[in-house]
């Protein structure tokens, strides 16, 4: 996280790789919007 500047995008493969819990999830979603940063995840699979 320490890298990635604003217009930068971060991508992963599953939100679980990303955060364990939803409480770090939340506040990595306020850093990456504080800093102008993107977030890409795949759809939920459903099946």
């Amino acid at each position: 996280m320490q890298l990635l500047r604003e217009g930068d995008t971060l991508k992963v493969t599953r939100l679980d790789r990303l955060s364990r819990s939803v409480l770090h999830l939340e506040a990595l979603g306020a850093e990456v919007r504080e800093r102008g940063i993107g977030l890409h995840v795949p759809p939920l699979s459903t099946t």
